[in-house]
């Protein structure tokens, strides 16, 4: 039997309880009364509805980026009939909002709402002196990798990912600077030594400094002589030492080689001696060649040392003096020393005396000093290990030979001449 029919059975057996016929006897008829009794009326049961004349009962569930999967008393082809459950889920990259099961209810609803959200996640935070690239922006499975501007270095995680739950992995990176300034010091050079000396000036830019990360250069340090410094002859490295602001260092060097040019080294004449400035046989030294009292140069008297490394002119001799003693004065006499530098000394100095002109044009020193008399004969008649005026030298010439009684006699008058 259908709902229908049912139903009317229901209907008729409840009314058969509350209306009775009695018999009269004798009567030969019927009569229909009410009784006294009262019956308790059961409720009757909820309709039984048709599910093939009503197979949809609450709207058809439709959920984008979702899906449900409902469960029917009548079957699994009835997918919104009243009583079906149905559970609710998500496409990958979307989330849930609502109940995860809803039914269709007598009222032709259903017992819940729900959605698919997107799942997103935060916005990565700006990386200071650095940047990152997302394949899907901010969407699930999205891949964010991170790089630094140059001259800086990624600590942390090289990549992020964004997560079913709405979180990045891993955690913010940061860029540092870790990378060296870079320094190039000036090439390395060689000098020669200036004439006359043993050492060269040596002049060289600053090194080239640059930092790859923010071109903040903090400090350069300089180890070794300044620029313009004189050197001595042998090599002399100077280094450089450069600071970036996060601290990093650098160092470069170079080597200044200081070369002394020589010539080879001048051996004395014989009987006489060389008398030379700076080194004695260096770039730009002069040397004197001096001969022993009694012998007189022949050839040139000053050789300098050239930056050939060979010495101008040739060794000059020192042969014995040709001194003329057939002479009417002791003037004349003494003359011959006089041109021949051999009047006084042979010991030539830097510094004069008044004491003695020749002495003073010489530039002796008192105490280099050393001087032989002669007479006409040759006959060395006195020695002076001291500076003396020439007053004193004539009045000696003038009186040594003179006997005691001359000599008196001079003094008394006081005639020179006589």
């Amino acid at each position: 039997p259908s709902m229908a029919q049912e139903a009317a059975l229901v209907l008729l057996v409840v009314l058969a309880r509350l209306v009775s016929s009695t018999w009269h006897e004798g009567s030969g008829y019927y009569t229909e009364s009410h009784t006294n009794e009262v019956y308790a009326e059961e409720t009757p049961p909820d309709p039984a509805l048709d599910y093939r004349r009503v197979p949809q009962w609450c709207a058809t569930l439709n959920i984008h980026r979702g899906d449900a999967t409902c469960y029917s008393p009548r079957g699994s082809t009835y997918r919104s009939s009243l009583g079906t459950r149905c559970e609710l889920s998500c496409t990958r990259g979307y989330r849930l909002v609502g109940p995860s099961a809803v039914q269709c209810l007598p009222n032709r609803h259903w017992s819940g709402m729900a959605y698919c959200r997107q799942i997103r996640c935060h916005v990565l935070p700006a990386v200071l002196r650095g940047s990152y690239v997302c394949s899907a922006g901010v969407q699930m499975d999205s891949r964010c990798d991170y790089t630094c501007l140059p001259g800086y270095q990624l600590e942390g995680d090289r990549s992020r990912i964004c997560m079913e739950d709405g979180r990045w992995s891993g955690s913010d990176p940061i860029c540092v600077d870790l990378e060296p300034p870079k320094i190039r010091c000036p090439d390395s050079r060689e000098r020669i030594a200036e004439p006359g000396k043993l050492t060269a000036t040596v002049y060289w830019d600053p090194p080239r400094v640059k930092d790859s990360a923010d071109g903040v250069i903090k400090r350069v340090m300089l180890r070794g002589p300044e620029p313009g410094s004189e050197f001595p002859e042998g090599e002399h490295v100077i280094r450089y030492t450069a600071h970036d602001q996060a601290y990093n260092r650098a160092s470069c060097k170079f080597s200044i080689r200081v070369q002394v040019r020589r010539c080879p080294v001048l051996k004395p004449p014989q009987n006489g001696y060389i008398s030379c400035t700076s080194d004695g046989n260096n770039y730009g030294a002069t040397c004197e060649y001096v001969c022993d009292g009694g012998y007189e140069r022949q050839g040139t008297s000053l050789r300098v040392c050239q930056s050939t490394q060979q010495w101008t002119g040739s060794q000059p001799l020192c042969a014995p003096m040709q001194i003329n003693t057939a002479v009417n004065s002791a003037a004349s006499l003494l003359d011959q020393f006089n041109e021949k530098r051999r009047l006084f000394c042979n010991r030539p100095t830097l510094t004069g005396d008044p004491s003695c002109t020749p002495r003073q044009f010489l530039h002796l020193t008192r105490s280099h000093f050393n001087a032989v008399l002669l007479d006409k004969a040759g006959t060395d008649r006195e020695r002076y290990i001291a500076p003396i005026s020439p007053d004193e030298l004539f009045v000696f010439i003038d009186t040594y030979m003179l006997s005691e009684r001359e000599a008196a006699r001079r003094a008394q008058t006081g005639d020179p001449c006589e």
